[in-house]
């Protein structure tokens, strides 16, 4: 079939309910990216497939050699579109609206037509085709835009994961099959949603690696990505502060960095920014939790007894004003030292 629904669907064959397998020989057309199964009995088929997978997703669908006795799967790799872009024009959660917009392959003698998917990575796991308002799922090649339908939907198939990728996929009629999706060209998929992020970001073991020649404070942020099963979707980028402690505390905006990107560098900031936060932000703003670590101790105060030392005796009559810092106290000590006595 053309989709998880059942569209255009045409059956390739029946089994017994104690097979668990039946050779399916390739029609070759490239609407059908479906294999749904459906329970059958003396009264008629179920409404719904038990289950279902695609078949494209390891290139050529399975071909049988002259011999019939075994078959081969190869995997289309080749130059396909470039410059994936959307920018979402819903402000409500969870609806997108725009247009999916690309650059051609460099050669498009043998592309018949392109098919847009939302997924849940970045190897179109549980892609879900998206459709033009007008065309369809299959943009034909010449147009390099995709229209979507109002209300559209940003999830994958059977709402098994959330959608964070875009991957369009050129048709080859001479390779009978749609480009790997290692291959095509992708673009994160950013939902609007009309409010800041609400969860702490995708990322672990937070570290901070300071320069050696460099100003006190200054080095590298690093960080580990956890992206699995994680909803990306109203993340536009990671909003990078250093404050006085892990709430925020007076804190001070160092970096924004892209959606993905595993590092940043940290310059030199005041002596009381000890922590370093990372916030999953979008234009709207941050989120309210950030990963957070501090990333370096506070300076020590040295102590001294300042006020046990008496000033030298001298025969020049003189007044002198000393400052003291002790331990947070700042104190002035006036004295006039004359021949033969002193005050203090």
């Amino acid at each position: 079939a053309e989709d998880w629904q059942g569209t255009n669907q045409l059956l390739v064959g029946t089994t017994s309910s104690g097979q668990h397998e039946l050779f399916i020989e390739s029609s070759c057309q490239a609407s059908h990216n479906f294999v749904l199964v459906y329970a059958r009995n003396e009264n008629g088929r179920a409404e719904t497939s038990s289950q279902g997978t695609y078949f494209w997703d390891e290139g050529r669908p399975h071909m049988p050699t002259a011999t019939m006795t075994t078959s081969t799967t190869t995997t289309p790799d080749f130059l396909g579109c470039q410059d994936l872009t959307f920018v979402d024009e819903s402000p409500i959660p969870g609806i997108l609206f725009g247009s999916v917009m690309w650059t051609p392959p460099p050669d498009t003698r043998h592309v018949s037509h392109y098919k847009v998917f939302q997924a849940s990575d970045r190897g179109n796991s549980n892609g879900s085709p998206m459709h033009d308002r007008d065309l369809g799922p299959e943009i034909p090649v010449g147009t390099n835009r995709l229209l979507l339908v109002s209300g559209h939907r940003r999830g994958t198939c059977c709402g098994l994961e959330a959608a964070n990728w875009l991957l369009v996929l050129p048709w080859r009629s001479d390779l009978c099959a749609y480009q790997n999706a290692s291959a095509a060209a992708a673009a994160r998929l950013h939902d609007d949603g009309g409010a800041a992020p609400q969860g702490r970001p995708a990322i672990r073991d937070l570290a901070f690696e300071a320069d050696e020649s460099e100003e006190e404070g200054s080095g590298t942020a690093s960080w580990l990505l956890e992206e699995a099963g994680q909803d990306l979707g109203f993340v536009s980028h990671y909003a990078v502060y250093v404050a006085e402690d892990a709430k925020g505390a007076q804190k001070q905006l160092v970096a924004r960095v892209p959606l993905g990107a595993t590092e940043t560098y940290l310059p030199s900031t005041g002596a009381s920014h000890n922590w370093l936060l990372v916030y999953a932000s979008n234009s709207y703003g941050d989120a309210p939790e950030p990963v957070a670590i501090e990333y370096r101790q506070k300076p020590k105060i040295p102590s001294s007894n300042f006020l046990s030392s008496k000033p030298p005796a001298t025969t020049q009559t003189s007044t002198v004003t000393t400052t003291r810092f002790l331990g947070g106290i700042i104190s002035s000590l006036n004295y006039v030292v004359g021949e033969g006595h002193s005050d203090a």
